[in-house]
């Protein structure tokens, strides 16, 4: 049944998409973003980041890496694939999001400290709603960099991103759709001349 309690559901799951898109931008602009000095903080701070700028185009410097791809299509009845996940099942299938090792101990503690601080139920929502967003950021983040969008969204979402990495690195910190608004709202977004 689609009631009220569906409804509060929906409204928690927002709120954990919400949620994801300000520890998104706020990690891109800054803790990936800041500025360091001395050799052992400027090394952390490139391998963290820095490699990423030095090499965008590269697969491996993404959370998603490459393996052989195993996509079996779908049955002619399925619905059709958004644009980003047609690029995807089109390419090499990612081997893995984040790495299951450091991954699954992560999103269980994060899901255990949300349940602590506000219940079950509410918890699971919000969990759901935080990995839903973390993994539209991801998608993302691999579509722009690997891929050639053709709908106006994507298309300007790359060239954002294209001018974050080429042109003006204190601006453009927004990736996913979500976060990418809050580039407005702190004053950061600078417009690309093309897209």
């Amino acid at each position: 049944n689609f009631g009220p309690a569906m409804l509060v559901w929906w409204a928690i799951f927002c709120a954990g998409v919400t949620v994801w898109a300000f520890i998104e931008y706020v990690l891109h602009r800054w803790v990936f973003h800041c500025e360091t000095e001395g050799y052992w903080s400027n090394t952390a701070h490139f391998l963290l980041h820095g490699i990423h700028h030095l090499s965008p185009t590269d697969p491996d410097r993404l959370v998603r890496r490459q393996r052989p791809h195993t996509h079996t299509p779908s049955p002619p009845s399925a619905p059709a694939p958004s644009e980003p996940m047609r690029a995807a099942l089109t390419r090499p299938a990612p081997a893995q999001v984040f790495p299951p090792a450091l991954g699954i101990p992560f999103a269980l503690g994060i899901s255990s400290l949300v349940r602590s601080l506000v219940g079950n139920d509410t918890g699971y929502a919000m969990v759901a709603g935080g990995i839903f967003g973390y993994m539209n950021y991801d998608i993302t983040h691999w579509y722009i960099h690997h891929a050639k969008p053709r709908s106006g969204l994507y298309r300007w979402l790359k060239s954002c991103h294209t001018h974050h990495h080429f042109k003006n690195h204190d601006s453009n910190f927004g990736i996913s759709p979500f976060a990418k608004l809050l580039d407005y709202a702190f004053g950061t977004h600078d417009e690309p001349k093309y897209y």
